[in-house]
């Protein structure tokens, strides 16, 4: 039946299929679950408060140790490592890109992002996973 051809479904086409699905879930996990939680975190620090830079410049330092030990809580991912970043600024209509670099392996590298804005503020904070080996 095979007349010569090469089979292409072979056990390490599964494994390299496996491992994609794994990490395709692992990613999608991470980004909802992650957006969701960190969402809910800003709005909880944030709701109510006014902008003022020195409060503000706390805040995003604790928003950030809080978002990442949160993180650690909600998702296992031993191999690891996380960057959690919280920018707070005032809010006077203006648009905003928030931007960042590094190196970055599209493979197994994620991140999430969740915003916050009320009449005085936003805050956008996101998340890098980065896979150490």
């Amino acid at each position: 039946m095979n007349s010569g051809k090469t089979e292409w479904l072979n056990t390490e086409t599964v494994t390299l299929v496996s491992s994609a699905i794994a990490y395709f879930v692992e990613t999608f996990a991470f980004k909802c679950s992650v957006c969701v939680d960190v969402g809910s975190l800003l709005e909880s620090y944030l709701d109510g408060e006014l902008y003022e830079a020195r409060k503000c410049s706390k805040i995003a330092r604790t928003l950030s140790d809080v978002v990442k030990t949160r993180v650690k809580q909600l998702l296992f991912l031993p191999r690891y490592k996380l960057v959690a970043s919280v920018m707070i600024g005032q809010d006077g209509g203006q648009s905003i890109s928030v931007a960042s670099r590094s190196l970055w392996n599209a493979v197994t590298d994620t991140f999430s992002s969740a915003s916050y804005r009320n009449g005085s503020l936003f805050a956008v904070a996101t998340v890098f996973a980065v896979y150490f080996e």
